[in-house]
């Protein structure tokens, strides 16, 4: 017996749901859009650009980044940490087509990669 408003979901409303409510933990602060499952969208920004985007500790996804600058990233934008050099292709590709050094080798990095 169900009680108040209580009820039972169809199987339509258990497929759009999503396991956190919009604007906390890994759905863009912009457009709900999960960060967590694109690798793309998973990235630290330097601080003081974080800051002025003004999210605080919300998310957002790299294509609402790019939108609310109005450009694409550059390397100057994004934080120098192994998260961006080493788990986000669009960030290394960012940074290795204008540092073309290994982070941890300080060598140059092959030109075929």
């Amino acid at each position: 017996m169900l009680h108040g408003s209580l009820r039972l979901l169809n199987q339509k409303e258990l497929d759009t749901m999503k396991p956190y409510p919009p604007h906390t933990g890994w759905y863009c602060a912009e457009c709900d859009k999960n960060t967590h499952i694109d690798p793309k969208d998973y990235y630290m920004l330097t601080f003081e650009l974080w800051d002025a985007i003004g999210v605080g500790d919300g998310m957002l996804c790299m294509d609402c980044v790019e939108t609310k600058l109005g450009r694409k990233l550059q390397a100057k934008d994004i934080l120098d940490c192994p998260l961006n050099h080493n788990m986000n292709p669009y960030t290394m590709e960012i940074l290795n087509g204008e540092d073309r050094t290994d982070r941890l080798s300080g060598q140059p990095l092959d030109p075929q990669n």
